[in-house]
């Protein structure tokens, strides 16, 4: 059975004619849950097809960004996290990733978007195309395993241990690569490495992400060996005294090459 949303005459007019604000206002009389809506733009131009997504209890949502750059997503309020930081994710081929984070909870009603968080995208330059991007998607790495501290809440289950991204890395004269990505939930102890990102014969463990539960942006660098096309994202390896293994959670993973 097919489900249909009502909207209101008044509404539909609005949808066509009134300004983002009119639209804002609109939008938080007409939902009962909570709306996300922007506009994504790269030096004051709008990116049309730019994917906008985000996750709640273990579901896409998801919208295109249009001729104006503009998304509209609205989220049942109980299927997001009621604790810590949940990210929204912005992909497009020809730009950098965009993750704009939230603090829970997100009242009924509510309308997030324009003018709350920078919702520009940058040229992605000398960035290496990610053959398994999957529009920046989440990725929850981990056993499920987790207390219910701020920093241990995520928006999706665990997609494993471990994760592989390939890039096109064969014709690639660069002597370096720099990866890069946001990351939280990462709580590394003197009984354990929490993560580790491994390049070819090359292995990075990964530093702590703030205790609040928010976002922290990690930059890695490695030299480049040609024709290793595989970046892999390792969680912790069993904790010695109860075999747990940290839960953690990143997204907007890019790769370049540089000398």
């Amino acid at each position: 059975m097919k489900n249909f949303i009502l909207f209101s005459i008044p509404f539909l007019l609005c949808l066509f004619s009134c300004s983002d604000q009119d639209l804002k206002e609109d939008l938080q009389v007409e939902y009962e849950g909570v709306t996300f809506h922007d506009v994504i733009l790269s030096n004051g131009i709008p990116v049309e097809g730019a994917v906008v997504s985000i996750y709640g209890m273990n579901k896409r949502f998801f919208d295109v960004t249009n001729s104006e750059g503009s998304y509209t997503i609205q989220v049942p309020t109980d299927s997001l996290i009621t604790t810590g930081f949940m990210s929204l994710n912005v992909y497009h081929k020809d730009y950098l990733p965009l993750t704009m984070t939230y603090a829970a909870p997100l009242e009924d009603y509510s309308v997030h978007g324009a003018n709350d968080i920078d919702s520009s995208m940058e040229k992605c330059e000398n960035c290496l195309e990610v053959l398994n991007a999957r529009y920046s998607e989440l990725i929850h790495l981990g056993d499920n395993n987790f207390s219910g501290s701020i920093n241990s809440q995520f928006q999706k289950d665990s997609d494993g241990i471990e994760f592989s991204f390939d890039f096109a890395n064969s014709n690639n004269a660069n002597t370096k690569l720099k990866i890069g990505f946001e990351a939280k939930g990462l709580q590394p102890n003197e009984d354990r490495v929490s993560a580790r990102v491994i390049f070819g014969q090359q292995t990075i463990e990964l530093e702590m992400s703030p205790e609040d539960g928010s976002y922290a942006e990690y930059s890695l660098e490695f030299e480049n060996e040609l024709g290793v096309e595989t970046i892999k994202f390792i969680t912790s390896d069993p904790r010695p005294s109860d075999g747990d293994v940290d839960d953690w959670e990143f997204t907007s993973f890019h790769v370049k090459g540089y000398d």
